[in-house]
């Protein structure tokens, strides 16, 4: 699907939007969000988002350009470009709910050994 050459108005864009993220943050199970998503985007841009958020999870875990070109089959300009994004408050967020998950299923594994 091509994106049309004629803009919304800034109030319609507004609205289209906002409708999108309800319903998104409106999802209870993860399997809301991967049936969400399948349907709506193309394999490939569901793919580009998950390489996106992958990245930005390698660079944060001190991962180098290569390992990540070789890992995701990603281009060193894509790299750099997510990268330039790192700083940014909502994507350190991100990055910081990922640890957090890491961290409790690392935790999880662990006591899950204890009591077999």
């Amino acid at each position: 699907m091509q994106v049309s050459s004629k803009s919304l108005s800034k109030k319609k864009e507004t609205e289209v939007f906002a409708r999108l993220h309800f319903l998104l943050a409106d999802a209870r199970h993860p399997d809301e969000i991967t049936q969400f998503l399948s349907s709506f985007l193309t394999e490939t841009e569901h793919l580009v988002l998950a390489k996106r958020l992958t990245i930005y999870y390698l660079l944060d875990k001190g991962q180098s350009y290569t390992q990540i070109k070789n890992e995701l089959q990603v281009s060193s300009a894509t790299i750099s470009t997510v990268s330039e994004n790192m700083k940014n408050s909502t994507i350190q967020s991100v990055i910081n709910r990922i640890r957090i998950i890491e961290r409790a299923n690392n935790w999880y594994q662990q006591i899950k050994k204890l009591w077999p």
